[in-house]
């Protein structure tokens, strides 16, 4: 129980902080781009960038509680592994 809650806070920080770098550096991108028309290439580099931790931050927990299920099934003595099917 206790490892659900720190898990569900890690991810809620790390949303948090992510959101707080987002924020700043798509109001940039929007007024560079209203502004001359054009993107800078630090910009797009820097929202690309944003975009993968975005994306990894979505998917990370669904491998970690693969992981976590697999590591309880081995320990449990119930995984056969695949010649075991």
């Amino acid at each position: 129980m206790t490892w659900k809650i720190l898990a569900m806070l890690a991810q809620t920080v790390s949303g948090l902080l992510l959101l707080c770098f987002s924020i700043p550096l798509v109001l940039a991108f929007l007024g560079e781009v209203f502004r001359t028309g054009e993107i800078e290439n630090r910009l797009f580099v820097e929202i690309f960038v944003l975009l993968i931790l975005w994306a990894l931050w979505a998917t990370l927990p669904d491998v970690c509680r693969w992981k976590m299920y697999r590591s309880l099934i081995r320990k449990s003595g119930s995984f056969k592994g695949p010649e075991g099917s």
